[in-house]
């Protein structure tokens, strides 16, 4: 058992990795999810289906709102363009709940990250609630991210034909379900972390010298001694000695 903290490789063993990659992804569709410009989809055929977003919306739903050749399928903010730059239009408790929720999600996810991150190299010593709150932040940025979906309960999208989840809506319900995955890898990985250099369990345990010997015997044969030496935390010294024959011809 380690008690010193440091930056070692692997701190608490290979499998860190495994939360390391999946909160990578996890953050990414987070604020793919956040501020992509696709929570929700309107229309009844392909002509008329427009793309809307929390905080930005779709430039070819504008091309059709103002007749426009302007813009394109890139996501434009709604203070950029007209008639949306009116935010009383649209921006009304659901929208404004879910820009929330999509905010702190974002705000968060990259230092959780980080957090994750430094498990692979930082050993934080036996400190077990220091899991315990990363698994919680996990799930507190997973919930956040699936509750921005209270966007669509909004009379911006109730007044649009057809109004249903866009792709960005269900990159919000991946992220929720990485974020736990995450935190299920986080609260069950190993705990106990390698002995570091000057740490007391590291210099407590034994250390052994092993010495090879050779010796050819009149017959042509080799003995092989091989001498143990194991030396114990309180200076004692333990010596196992074992002598092995060697056919006759080998090199010396």
């Amino acid at each position: 058992m380690s008690n010193k903290t440091g930056c070692m490789c692997c701190a608490y063993g290979p499998l860190t990795t495994f939360p390391a990659i999946v909160s990578f992804f996890a953050t990414i569709l987070t604020y793919s999810a956040a501020f992509g410009c696709s929570l929700f989809t309107s229309g009844n055929n392909q002509a008329s289906v427009g793309s809307w977003g929390l905080w930005t919306v779709e430039g070819r739903q504008i091309n059709l709102e103002l007749d426009a050749t302007l813009y394109d399928y890139v996501c434009y903010s709604y203070a950029q363009v007209v008639p949306f730059g009116d935010p009383s239009a649209f921006l009304d408790a659901p929208m404004k709940a879910g820009r929330a929720f999509s905010a702190i999600a974002a705000t968060l996810a990259g230092p959780l990250w980080v957090t994750i991150m430094m498990l692979c190299c930082v050993n934080f010593g036996n400190n077990r609630v220091i899991f315990k709150v990363i698994s919680l932040w996990c799930v507190f940025v997973g919930v956040m991210i699936l509750l921005e979906l209270a966007g669509m309960a909004s009379k911006f999208c109730k007044d649009q034909v057809q109004c249903k989840i866009g792709s960005a809506g269900i990159l919000a319900i991946v992220s929720f379900f990485l974020w736990l995955l995450t935190a299920l890898l986080v609260a069950t990985m190993n705990q106990e972390p390698r002995a570091l250099a000057g740490d007391a369990s590291f210099d407590n345990q034994p250390k052994e010298v092993v010495v090879e010997t050779k010796t050819r015997n009149p017959d042509g044969t080799v003995t092989v001694t091989t001498r143990k030496t194991i030396t114990h935390a309180d200076g004692s010294k333990e010596v196992i000695e074992s002598s092995d024959i060697e056919a006759t011809g080998v090199k010396m």
